[in-house]
């Protein structure tokens, strides 16, 4: 897109229990949110859990590691959302630090949370210092969310 800035807003990022996976700016892991390989709408209460990776209109995604491949975005709840491989990005508020993994295998919202694993070739980078727009509320020093 002509004038669109370039935002690299996904990483790849650790993990104790699944390895390397794919991780928001603040090194949040990434989940969607599938029914039989389809993806399934999260708003409402489950956009309140699950916060979508939102970015503002006409951001360009790039990968913040090398070897992550299949970035782009689509218009989502509450705003431009991010997907990998066409499956609209999540972070979980069960998550309280980066690098957490509460959420994989859940069973909610009409689907199961998955976890984004990143590709073999995906190398783990410090993740940018860019924040994308979310629809959760403000979050507090309880919240849990780690950003």
């Amino acid at each position: 897109m002509k004038g669109a800035s370039a935002t690299p807003v996904v990483g790849a990022g650790t993990t104790t229990k699944l390895g390397v996976v794919l991780v928001d700016d603040k090194g949040m892991t990434l989940y969607t949110l599938t029914k039989n390989g389809a993806p399934i709408a999260c708003t409402g209460q489950c956009a309140m859990n699950w916060p979508p990776l939102l970015v503002p209109s006409g951001t360009t995604i790039v990968a913040a590691a090398t070897g992550i491949t299949g970035l782009s975005t689509a218009p989502g709840s509450g705003g431009t959302q991010v997907t990998s491989d066409k499956l609209p990005l999540y972070r979980f508020s069960g998550d309280p630090a980066a690098g957490d993994t509460n959420g994989d295998g859940l069973s909610a919202f009409g689907g199961v949370w998955h976890v984004v694993k990143a590709p073999a070739t995906a190398a783990v980078a410090p993740a940018p210092a860019t924040t994308p727009t979310t629809s959760a509320p403000p979050t507090t020093a309880s919240s849990g969310y780690g950003y």
